[in-house]
């Protein structure tokens, strides 16, 4: 089997090695996503634009944490709804996608609601999906959607913004920058990253959130933990890149360690 080029499509690669069997399962699957979303779906796709963007806030584990005590989730249930993060597209075809919107509000309980100028829904238990100024957004945890729509509208400038900000300056640094499939860019400087969240859970847990038997383990533990200010500069800035070449995808992954 021969694999997928960089120019050829799935259907192509499909009808190429399947033949008509092939082919016949895009046209079904075609066939009913246009049923059930009312329109042509590689207009769809299309209507989505080809720039997108991931933003991850803060994790509020404190707030997480508090909230699994209290809800029928538990605690560790609660610790998956700390994080905090925005998906961002802009959109080619907003009308397109506002319609899209529109057939979709029934199913989430309600019609489309307006908040900042944005147009949108908010799913009971899950995301919330807004669209205005030619972006569409979707929004998962607390105040991830209202800070992304107040970014979008009012977009930080100088060193306010990403592209004028150190993180990215220092990104620039750890290799280049240029057009990818995928650039991620984090900073980990005054979090400690995933290492730093971790710090934050053990650190926010109370003696009744684990069984009698390791609470000894869990004030040890607490004990030694680094306070959030003996976190910051452990870690630094970290560049992820993804590109296409001949030998197919190709990831690049870069971190900054700070000399201690």
């Amino acid at each position: 089997m021969r694999r997928c080029t960089s120019k050829e499509s799935a259907r192509e690669y499909a009808t190429r090695e399947f033949g008509d069997q092939g082919a016949n399962i895009f046209a079904v699957g075609e066939a009913n996503a246009q049923a059930m979303l009312g329109a042509d779906v590689q207009k769809i796709l299309s209507a989505f634009g080809s720039r997108h963007w991931t933003v991850n806030y803060p994790a509020k584990i404190a707030e997480a944490l508090a909230a699994g005590r209290q809800g029928a989730g538990g605690l560790f249930g609660a610790i998956n709804q700390a994080n905090r993060a925005a998906m961002a597209w802009k959109v080619a075809d907003e009308g397109l996608i506002l319609k899209l919107l529109q057939r979709a509000a029934p199913l989430a309980g309600g019609d489309l609601k307006e908040e900042q100028g944005f147009r949108g829904l908010r799913i009971p238990a899950g995301p919330a999906v807004f669209l205005g100024r030619d972006h569409l957004v979707v929004g998962i945890g607390a105040e991830s959607l209202e800070k992304t729509l107040a970014a979008i509208r009012n977009p930080p400038a100088d060193a306010a913004s990403l592209r004028e900000g150190p993180a990215f300056r220092r990104a620039r640094d750890l290799q280049p920058l240029d057009p990818a499939l995928v650039v991620t860019i984090s900073d980990a400087a005054k979090s400690g990253g995933i290492l730093g969240n971790l710090r934050q859970v053990v650190a926010g847990m109370q003696p009744e959130d684990v069984a009698e038997g390791e609470r000894e383990l869990l004030a040890e533990a607490q004990r030694v933990l680094p306070s959030a200010e003996e976190m910051e500069g452990v870690f630094g800035v970290g560049v992820d890149t993804v590109r296409m070449t001949e030998h197919g995808l190709v990831l690049r992954s870069v971190w900054e360690l700070p000399a201690p």
